[in-house]
């Protein structure tokens, strides 16, 4: 309770009664009056503070929702792209088997070159072509075991692809296999038949 309230309450005001005062109950009730404007001062100081921090809390809400704002488009371009991205992704067009191992071929058409320029014959180019055909088979085996990668099959591939290629554009000189393609002159009648 308040110096005011205890005041009035020991002033009883009857019906039909005028009230007495004291100068002891009048001081001290101009007192708890001043007080009170203080108190009131007090207290619309308060509020005028807190109004000043919610306008201060206010203006910090504005920032933190634009802040969301940004990081929220930031997170929507960023899933737009990933959809792009894997929209993308699904259209990729994949090499056709035929141009996949025309590919591999074009690749063991320059080994083959090189291999022609480096080592010309003679050469037993017929034995090299099982030799490379089984290390194809080996490398299948071992892809299939989990202990090669497809690139390295891959490059088995073009080896043996490159041995052919040889041995169609070159033949065999040591084994006497010539092909026609080749332009060489195949000289008749010492056929092993």
């Amino acid at each position: 309770m308040s110096d005011i309230t205890v005041l009035t309450q020991r002033l009883k005001i009857y019906e039909f009664s005028y009230p007495v005062l004291s100068s002891d109950d009048c001081r001290a009730l101009v007192e708890a009056l001043e007080s009170g404007d203080t108190e009131n001062e007090r207290m619309a100081r308060d509020l005028i503070s807190r109004n000043g921090e919610i306008a201060g809390l206010r203006k910090r809400v504005e920032e933190l929702e634009e802040i969301a704002t940004d990081y929220g488009m930031k997170y929507q371009r960023a899933q737009d792209d990933l959809k792009k991205m894997a929209l993308m992704k699904s259209r990729t067009v994949t090499m056709p088997q035929s141009d996949y191992f025309a590919s591999l071929v074009a690749q063991a058409r320059v080994s083959a070159d090189k291999a022609m320029r480096k080592f010309p014959q003679p050469n037993y180019v017929l034995l090299k072509v099982a030799e490379e055909a089984g290390e194809v088979v080996q490398a299948g085996v071992h892809y299939a075991e989990k202990r090669m990668e497809w690139e390295q099959v891959e490059g088995e591939i073009v080896q043996l692809l490159a041995m052919l290629i040889r041995l169609v554009t070159e033949g065999d000189q040591i084994n006497g296999i010539t092909p026609p393609a080749a332009g060489i002159q195949v000289i008749e009648g010492d056929n092993y038949d």
